[in-house]
């Protein structure tokens, strides 16, 4: 990586794990294109040393003696004028660096690396053409929403609209429409809004849900709207403004959804005062489904009674390093238990794309296979953290499995009673639906590992005695199915959605 240059700068990693009382170095080859530049190599909390880096390819290093904490930042940041040239920066325990190797996990993200340098270089697509506005209804209705009576599922990637306060709103609307234009023109039909509600931004979060649910509107997208930055100082602090803001926005037909706050379980809030503040909201808009997200911690201590219409958390697979798509699926078992005698839907906050402050982008695979695991174990709508995806085969890949929910949206919400699938490997999940004389099973293998499975299939009512024919949807691949069981292999992280012609017994 290149740094400086007309400004100073530098790069900082996401945190990473160390071990505390035991000593660790940073290290990292560096040159410059000046005789002589100061640059800072710092472990934060722990240690920083600033060292004069010249042309010549060098490799410069810092110790923590003594970390205190169990996770670091590292940073490398130019303090004088010129550029320098960054590689093989490595962090790892002991007082002195050896020779540099790659991280094992750098394997998984390797093939992502060219891609990543092209994510940007292709053109926006041109905003759609406008469409009249049409009567929407939005309910909650049990486990899904409705729109207009009939059932969505709701992909949502986190668009995040923020006018920095130093800067006036200027043409802003603009930006809003192509951005929201994009996103439209890719396929999605529903979309998160992010912005800031407080009134110390001079209305400017005011001004962004304005322009995004008026301009949803003309081009027939959903929105559901979140409150980010200090939402506590509308939902708490100042209930005239929330009852304002809420008044306002509630005709609009685009509008989906209110997540009116964000991780409060780890904020220096009182819960009373959140479910107070749910409470009246819901007072001022009773049309509109309004919900918490929590992280992991909300739904095991029942935060705050866990008010709302929707339940929500965010535990994302590539915050920190060997984290598995089956810890992630763990906490939609334990938000499932909790919705599904209250008759609320479940979503997942999930890893889009954030690599700049984790530890690497989720693979297209390993969206896939979250994504099917969600779906398969009870979500009814899913957002994504956020933005467009940096990698091209993730991107195609998030264009691909939104266009597949869309379509699968009348079976997943199909209210025709079926039973239960039995799969032989504990790595593949697995869920069926009838639909119009069909059967569909959808399968998902949540691992990096290539393997086989077996179906039972006799629950969902398929003849044992009798040979069933079907197809895999999005792959147009036969199948035949005899004596109510099926196999197939599965790749790693791969899905499947089988369409099974229905013989009853």
């Amino acid at each position: 990586m290149r740094l400086g240059g007309e400004k100073l700068n530098g790069l900082q990693s996401y945190y990473t794990n160390v071990r505390p009382g035991r000593p660790c170095v940073l290290s990292a080859w560096l040159k410059s294109d000046v005789p002589t530049m100061s640059i800072t190599l710092a472990v934060g909390p722990g240690a920083s040393r600033v060292v004069q880096v010249d042309r010549q390819w060098k490799r410069y290093s810092v110790t923590v003696t003594n970390p205190v904490q169990s996770r670091v930042r590292v940073e490398i940041s130019t303090r004088s004028r010129g550029r320098v040239w960054v590689d093989a920066v490595q962090l790892e325990e002991g007082a002195e660096p050896t020779a540099f190797h790659p991280n094992p996990l750098d394997n998984q993200g390797a093939a992502l690396a060219a891609e990543v340098r092209l994510a940007h270089r292709t053109t926006p697509a041109k905003a759609p053409g406008s469409r009249p506005p049409i009567a929407v209804e939005t309910k909650v209705a049990p486990r899904c929403l409705r729109v207009d009576g009939k059932p969505l599922f709701v992909f949502a990637p986190l668009q995040t609209f923020h006018v920095p306060t130093s800067h006036a709103y200027g043409n802003y609307d603009a930006t809003i429409e192509t951005m929201m234009s994009y996103w439209a023109a890719n396929g999605f039909k529903t979309i998160m809004v992010g912005a800031n509600i407080d009134a110390e931004k001079g209305g400017w979060g005011q001004r962004i849900f304005d322009k995004a649910l008026s301009y949803a509107d003309t081009i027939g997208m959903k929105v559901v709207g979140f409150w980010t930055g200090p939402w506590s100082s509308v939902l708490i602090d100042d209930h005239p403004r929330l009852e304002t803001l809420l008044k306002r926005w509630k005709h609009h037909r685009s509008l989906l959804a209110w997540q009116v706050a964000d991780e409060p379980d780890i904020c220096s809030v009182k819960p009373e005062d959140v479910a107070e503040g749910v409470r009246l909201a819901k007072r001022w808009d009773p049309d509109h489904p309004l919900y918490i997200n929590y992280t992991q911690l909300g739904p095991g201590c029942r935060y705050a009674g866990l008010p709302g219409d929707i339940l929500s958390l965010d535990y994302y697979l590539t915050s920190v390093e060997g984290r598995t798509i089956a810890e992630t699926l763990r906490l939609v078992d334990e938000m499932e238990a909790l919705a599904r005698p209250r008759g609320i839907p479940t979503w997942n906050f999930i890893i889009g794309s954030f690599p700049e402050h984790h530890c690497r982008e989720i693979s297209a695979d390993e969206q896939t296979a979250q994504t099917y695991g969600n779906v398969i174990k009870g979500a009814s709508g899913l957002a994504y953290f956020m933005g467009q995806p940096m990698g091209l085969k993730h991107w195609a890949r998030l264009k691909q499995l939104n266009a597949e929910l869309q379509e699968l949206t009348p079976v997943l919400f199909s209210p025709e009673p079926t039973g239960s699938v039995s799969v032989s490997e504990p790595a593949i999940l697995a869920t069926a639906r009838r639909l119009d004389g069909k059967t569909y099973v959808l399968a998902v293998n949540i691992e990096g590992r290539q393997t086989k499975a077996e179906f039972d299939l006799s629950g969902v009512m398929i003849a044992r005695d009798g040979k069933v024919k079907g197809k895999t949807l999005f792959e147009n691949r036969p199948i035949e199915i005899s004596l109510g069981r099926l196999s197939d292999s599965f790749q790693p992280y791969q899905r499947h959605v089988y369409e099974l012609d229905e013989v009853m017994k």
